[in-house]
């Protein structure tokens, strides 16, 4: 079973997060789910350049990557994916959606009202229970 490192970040700006939707995938337990964005680590990149990197492509915003929050790991039918996720700042909320179909910057008490990936929930249980 084919294993992908992956970044995201949870991106805040003022007191709220951002939160954005995928679209269609052949994978419909992936198909239209919320998550927190980033992606693939490319070979030979740190995760917070490939952090920085991916959402300037997917959201052509410049953040500042900080702390680590958690490193997750989860099995999907078809993959499995370590996850690691860093706390990022913008200077902004206006976003380019490039890749993903809708966004919203979400009060932390509030991200239990999405749909989200499963690999996300830990976080997101993580940061509810926590003073972000």
């Amino acid at each position: 079973m084919k294993n992908v490192e992956i970044v995201a970040g949870v991106i805040k700006y003022e007191s709220k997060i951002l939160c954005v939707r995928r679209g269609y995938s052949d994978l419909p337990y992936i198909s239209f789910k919320w998550e927190f964005p980033g992606g693939k680590i490319e070979p030979k990149e740190s995760p917070s350049d490939a952090l920085m990197r991916e959402i300037r492509e997917e959201l052509c915003i410049h953040i500042v990557v900080g702390e680590k929050i958690m490193t997750i790991h989860h099995k999907y039918p078809d993959y499995l994916i370590t996850m690691h996720a860093f706390f990022c700042f913008s200077e902004t909320s206006a976003i380019t959606m490039i890749e993903h179909t809708d966004y919203e910057w979400c009060i932390p008490s509030r991200l239990d009202k999405f749909d989200w990936l499963e690999a996300d929930i830990p976080l997101i249980e993580k940061l509810s229970n926590s003073d972000v």
